[in-house]
């Protein structure tokens, strides 16, 4: 996959999210969170260290996802699924940063923590302090 594509692609999803376009929601691990499309998905996801992984552009699918012992990159990783649920484009924050293209980088991690506050994480939080704020007169 062309890198400047995915970089353009990188613009455009963070344009989305702050014009709030984006409904985020929890992936398949706890580290994941997905906004879904017509005809593809968006994950973007941290992957520890070490973490194993599968293997983007080989065509697999959701299960086959699990069986694959490939390692990948480490860090905020925005990958891009078919129709299908098969792997077709990943980039990450990392590469990007190793690339020269701190802007992209950054915006990589800006989703993520956008996505991680709008599908449940910090979000939940807040409203739980508000909850308790209102009820205790």
């Amino acid at each position: 996959m062309d890198a400047e594509k995915l970089g353009l692609l990188v613009d455009r999803l963070a344009a989305a999210d702050a014009a709030g376009k984006l409904r985020w929601a929890r992936g398949i691990n706890a580290r994941a969170y997905q906004a879904s499309f017509p005809s593809s998905t968006v994950i973007l996801e941290y992957v520890p260290s070490g973490s194993v992984l599968s293997d983007p552009g080989k065509g697999s699918t959701v299960n086959e996802y699990f069986q694959s012992e490939i390692k990948r990159a480490e860090g905020i990783v925005l990958r891009v699924l078919d129709e299908f649920g098969r792997d077709v484009a990943e980039i990450s924050a990392r590469e990007l940063e190793e690339a020269g293209d701190l802007q992209r980088a950054a915006l990589i991690k800006q989703l993520y923590e956008r996505a991680h506050y709008e599908a449940g994480g910090e979000r939940v939080i807040d409203e739980l302090l508000a909850s308790l704020t209102s009820d205790s007169r």
